[in-house]
C-alpha cells in the first residue's frame, strides 16, 4: 500500500500501518515525512530534523527542497525547525517572505525555493525529544486550519520512531552478548580457562587497544585468532 492511497483529511488505520512498516527508527521518520505530504493539504515538501546534545541534521526528507530548506536553517542558526526543537512547541509561519523572526532564512527560502509558508512540530516520544517534523508549502497560509492534524501525525511518528529505536537497541544488545560469548569461548579453549577469566582477558584486549569490547569480540569470533598483544 502506498501513501497516496490514504484519505488526506484525517489520520487513518492505513496511515498507521504504513508508518510502522519499516523496522528502523530512521525508516519510520522517513515514512512520517512522506505521510505529511500526503495527508496535509497544501504541503509540498517535508523533512525531519533530528537533534542531539551536540548537533542537528535532517535524517528524513521527501525531496531536495526540504533538505535545502533545513540546511539553510542549520547554517544560519535560524528558522522554524530549530525554534520548534529548541522551544519544544509548534512553530507556524503563514508568510515567510514577511516573517520578521527569521530575517535571513525566510526571504531566502521564499525567493530561492519558492516556499511561502511553513509548519514545524516538535517530535517528542515518552522518553526523549527527537527533533521536529517540518512541512513546507508553496502558498501562504497553507497550514492555518491543519495544525491539529499535523500535531496528531507528529505524535504518531514520534511514538513509532521510539518503538523502533528500542527494538534496535535490544537487537544490538542481544547481538553483542552473542558475539562476546563466542569470543569468550574461543579464549577459554585457547588458554584452557573458565568464562570469567576469558572475559577479563577480553576486557584487557579492549583496554590496551582502546577499542570497544564488542569490536574486539567480533574480530575474534570472525577470524578465530587473538590479538598479538602483550597482556602483562
Amino acid at each position: 500500500m502506498y501513501a497516496n492511497e490514504f484519505i488526506s483529511s484525517a489520520w487513518s488505520d492505513d496511515a498507521a500501518r504504513f508508518l510502522h512498516e519499516p523496522v528502523t527508527e530512521i525508516g519510520r521518520l522517513q515514512r512520517g515525512a512522506e505521510l505529511a505530504v500526503q495527508l496535509v493539504e497544501g504541503c509540498s515538501h517535508s523533512g525531519v530534523t533530528y537533534t542531539t546534545a551536540t548537533y542537528v541534521e535532517t535524517v528524513a526528507a521527501t525531496d531536495q527542497v526540504a533538505v535545502q530548506g533545513d540546511a539553510w536553517q542549520y547554517e544560519l542558526s535560524q528558522g522554524p525547525c530549530l525554534d520548534a526543537a529548541r522551544h519544544q512547541h509548534t512553530i507556524h509561519s503563514d508568510d515567510l517572505a514577511q516573517d520578521e523572526r527569521w530575517p535571513t532564512w525566510g526571504p531566502r527560502a521564499f525567493e530561492q525555493l519558492g516556499i511561502a509558508s511553513m509548519l514545524s512540530v516538535l517530535l517528542r516520544s515518552r522518553r526523549r525529544r527527537i527533533g521536529a517534523l517540518n512541512l513546507y508549502a508553496r502558498r501562504p497560509g497553507s497550514f492555518n486550519d491543519q495544525i491539529d492534524l499535523v500535531e496528531t501525525i507528529a505524535v504518531n511518528v514520534a511514538l513509532a520512531a521510539e518503538d523502533a529505536r528500542q527494538i534496535e537497541h535490544r537487537t544490538h544488545a542481544m547481538t553483542s552478548r552473542t558475539t562476546i560469548g563466542q569470543a569468550q569461548g574461543i579464549i577459554m579453549e585457547r588458554f584452557d580457562i573458565d568464562a570469567d577469566h576469558a572475559f577479563q582477558i577480553l576486557r584487557r584486549y579492549s583496554q590496551i587497544q582502546h577499542r570497544p569490547l564488542r569490536t574486539i569480540a567480533d574480530e575474534i569470533s570472525q577470524t578465530r585468532t587473538l590479538p598479538q598483544i602483550d597482556l602483562n
